[in-house]
């Protein structure tokens, strides 16, 4: 079974080598074996022990600490194994919580870490249609609002004027957007639903089609959306 120097695993894996150094000083991994030259020991690791440390980065980035991993991988036998089935798990959660943001505009609460919205308990909110239902109705009823319409007309012709995405006059026009998104959404979550329309008007959705400016200027539209969430971030 071929192994790999310390340096060669942390490329593989994508991490710096303090990392490595630190699942080490955690327990819950060893080398596989190490070499001595002078005052110098180099650390090897086969492709077993590369395949937990890859379980460990991931269990790291949704959020777990090392003492939850080392429970983990120290559970009933064939704990890997069920890790590695969890972890899939939890990908096609990160997979449908994108979904939801995109149709939706709707984000997790800010104060959730990324462990406790993988968890199948969060994602029960999602499972009635009617919430997706839910997002595709505000985002008509913003769409089809005479004051959107309006701001969004003033870009149009503000546009038409020679004017730039990044002007004041066009980034007070998109301002004028949001307080429109405010009244169908909450204060917090309107930024996002500005986002996600800046995204939809500039990328290749049908979105173009569904407002009563037709696809003129639309995209210059999705590109000041996306300016101004730019600059307030």
């Amino acid at each position: 079974m071929a192994d790999y120097r310390e340096t060669e695993v942390a490329k593989q894996l994508h991490i710096e080598r303090k990392v490595l150094f630190k699942i080490k000083q955690a327990g819950l991994i060893s080398p596989s074996r190490t070499e001595q030259h002078g005052t110098m020991e180099y650390c090897f690791y086969d492709d077993e022990a590369i395949t937990t440390l890859w379980l460990i980065v991931r269990y790291r980035e949704f959020g777990y600490s090392y003492d939850d991993i080392s429970k983990l991988l120290n559970g009933p036998a064939g704990s890997r194994n069920q890790m590695l089935h969890d972890l899939l798990i939890r990908l096609d959660h990160l997979t449908k919580l994108a979904r939801i943001i995109y149709e939706t505009g709707l984000l997790p609460p800010d104060f959730m870490k990324m462990k406790d919205i993988m968890d199948a308990a969060y994602f029960k909110q999602f499972d009635d249609p009617k919430t997706i239902k839910r997002g595709e109705q505000m985002i008509n009823k913003i769409l089809n609002d005479p004051d959107y319409n309006n701001s969004c007309s003033d870009i149009k012709k503000l546009y038409a004027e020679g004017y730039s995405k990044s002007s004041p006059e066009i980034q007070q026009a998109v301002a004028e957007a949001e307080q429109v998104i405010e009244k169908y959404a909450s204060k917090e979550s309107a930024r996002n639903v500005l986002r996600l329309l800046g995204d939809l008007f500039n990328g290749d959705g049908n979105i173009q089609e569904t407002t009563e400016l037709g696809s003129d200027w639309i995209k210059e539209i999705g590109a000041a959306y996306q300016y101004y969430c730019k600059e307030k971030a």
